[in-house]
């Protein structure tokens, strides 16, 4: 299923019925291939610093745990704190909370495997 035919899918919901925070956290999670991100992680050999055992590449499971530690946060922050946005990282993740103006709240869950940023002033970050 494509990117467009998922989205297409998902938004036949009706716009009248609002999804609460763990059910929009549930949906990004659901969506999310982390078995394409494990495949990555393994070829790169990414592995999680942990206090309790040797640094490893996570499971799927810890993965999971982790992304919805991180949308549950970002997710509050614009709920609760008044901000607009939130982007919160760690281990490759990246999420990104959205509040608008309607009430609507949008989340994005990512894994960066790279990133450049360059400024306005020739600064490269």
């Amino acid at each position: 299923m494509t990117h467009e035919e998922l989205c297409a899918m998902l938004q036949k919901t009706p716009s009248s019925i609002k999804l609460d925070k763990q059910q929009t956290i549930n949906k990004v999670l659901k969506n999310f291939n982390f078995e394409e991100v494990h495949k990555v992680m393994q070829y790169l050999d990414w592995q999680w610093v942990s206090s309790n055992t040797d640094d490893q590449i996570p499971s799927i499971a810890e993965m999971v745990v982790l992304s919805n530690d991180l949308l549950n946060r970002a997710y509050d922050e614009v709920m609760y704190k008044m901000e607009s946005e939130s982007n919160l990282e760690t281990g490759g993740f990246k999420v990104n909370a959205a509040k608008y103006s309607d009430g609507e709240i949008v989340l994005t869950l990512q894994f960066v495997v790279t990133g450049f940023n360059y400024s306005n002033k020739g600064t490269c970050y």
